[in-house]
């Protein structure tokens, strides 16, 4: 017996693409932070030199440039070297805000441009260490701000700042400063998640597909019945085993034919889009 099936439309592979699992591993985003770094650095760096010095040195900017590309090479040769992903995460962040901080403290102190820095900092922590990266960066960042400008302003560590302003409006400022840092972690670390889960979902059914179609693909070839697929001009799509015994046609023979050409004169003129046709096997003799 042969049994036909018909399927409408063309017939396409189905391929999934695990791009969201890919987006999420570790050493591609540690990479992609050292990428961000230099040019970030390069970008800043460059227009501070095209505004001219304000309050700081060409040799300062040359000084920084210098720890950022030094910092990217060695966080590169590292990352080459070895697997340890978490730790060079919790390493390059730790370093990258005493760079940030640095760089602010060199390029005008409270009036630096280099402050959104820190959020990006955020949220590539939110990124390679999730949640407890994400609030871990903001509140580091919150503390070593807070800490800076204050002590800048007291004369306890050097800095760059033409005009402090009043302690009061000091203190607010820093406190919108430590707002934004947590308002951009708590967002950073909702959009990683549900950037997470959608991998996972996606993950989890790759596998269904793969192992649904690895079973169906194994019964269809053990079953005893011929099986043929379809599409509805009569092109051939599948052709199991049982249906090559029928026919005396193999199936990279078949699957170039219509279904007229392999069982000429049985073609039911019926509408359905399944049926059965019983048949006798085909000799060597007829074929």
């Amino acid at each position: 017996m042969i049994r036909f099936e018909r399927k409408s439309g063309t017939h396409a592979a189905f391929q999934v693409n695990m791009t969201e699992s890919a987006t999420m591993d570790r050493r591609k985003w540690l990479l992609r932070l050292i990428y961000v770094r230099v040019v970030i650095f390069t970008l800043f760096v460059a227009g501070e030199v095209t505004k001219g010095p304000q309050g700081h040195s060409l040799i300062d900017l040359r000084n920084l440039l210098f720890a950022a590309y030094a910092l990217s090479i060695f966080w590169f040769l590292v990352l080459r070297a070895s697997k340890s992903y978490v730790w060079q995460s919790y390493g390059q962040i730790a370093m990258d805000l005493a760079l940030i901080t640095w760089t602010i403290n060199r390029t005008g102190g409270v009036d630096s441009y280099f402050l959104p820095i820190y959020f990006l900092e955020i949220v590539m922590s939110s990124i390679l260490l999730e949640r407890r990266g994400a609030f871990l960066a903001a509140t580091a960042s919150s503390l070593i701000h807070f800490a800076h400008m204050d002590l800048s302003y007291f004369g306890v560590i050097p800095s760059t700042t033409n005009a402090w302003p009043e302690l009061v409006s000091l203190q607010y400022i820093i406190s919108l400063s430590i707002f934004g840092f947590c308002s951009v972690a708590f967002l950073s670390n909702f959009l990683a998640e549900s950037w997470r889960n959608t991998g996972d979902a996606l993950e989890r059914s790759t596998g269904q597909v793969a192992f649904l179609r690895a079973f169906s693909g194994r019964l269809i070839t053990s079953m005893g019945t011929g099986l043929v697929t379809t599409d509805l001009d009569g092109k051939i799509y599948m052709f199991n085993p049982a249906a090559e015994e029928v026919s005396g046609y193999s199936a990279d023979e078949a699957l170039r034919m219509k279904i007229s050409d392999v069982f000429p004169g049985i073609m039911p003129d019926v509408a359905a889009s399944r049926f059965e046709v019983s048949t006798t096997r085909k000799t060597a003799a007829d074929h």
